[in-house]
């Protein structure tokens, strides 16, 4: 996995620890959720699709992205989720 993928997943990992522990999204701008489809895109599924404007879709792509990343650390590095 490219190191600017993990780095950014990896700071911006409260988003998905406030999404699974309070149930909302908080201060994600415009520009977070399309380098999170970027990093899909590259990493995990090349041919994902997000609407960004939609938060139902935004929880998903939040969802998506933590569930596959947490997947690649577990089978690459032996480590669970942080």
């Amino acid at each position: 996995m490219n190191p600017a993928s993990i780095q950014f997943l990896d700071e911006h990992r409260h988003i998905y620890t406030t999404l699974m522990a309070a149930g909302i999204i908080k201060h994600l701008d415009m520009a977070t959720r399309q380098r999170m489809v970027d990093i899909i895109r590259l990493e995990f599924a090349p041919n994902y699709i997000s609407t960004l404007w939609c938060q139902p879709c935004v929880i998903d792509l939040v969802k998506f992205a933590y569930a596959q990343y947490d997947k690649w650390l577990a089978e690459n590095t032996g480590d669970d989720a942080q």
